[in-house]
């Protein structure tokens, strides 16, 4: 994916919004405004992947020798496989608007 963006969202000076509009082919007024629960929900998952991921990358460079006897290590390696799954599935919504224009 060519100008992959950063974590504040901005990619070359266009907000992922405006990226995806642009590639589902949507104008700003075909969206519907989302509901102040819903944002704060979307809000508080991006804040929990954040932090997943941060924990999930201190497992992989940890170096300590009972890593593998380790409870903390065996969650945050289920909370890898999920985030795993989350970012195909982002990968997969973002990829192609055909596929959400159909469903």
């Amino acid at each position: 994916m060519e100008n992959a963006g950063d974590a504040t969202g901005v990619n070359m000076g266009k907000t992922y919004k405006v990226e995806l509009h642009e590639r589902l082919g949507l104008s700003e007024q075909a969206t519907p405004s989302i509901p102040p629960e819903l944002q704060k929900a979307n809000e508080l998952i991006q804040k929990l992947v954040t932090h997943a991921t941060n924990m999930v990358l201190d497992l992989a460079t940890c170096e300590c020798e009972k890593i593998n006897e380790c409870e903390i290590a065996k969650q945050a390696r289920e909370i890898a496989k999920v985030l795993k799954e989350f970012q195909k599935l982002r990968v997969e919504g973002l990829g192609s608007g055909e596929s959400r224009r159909e469903a």
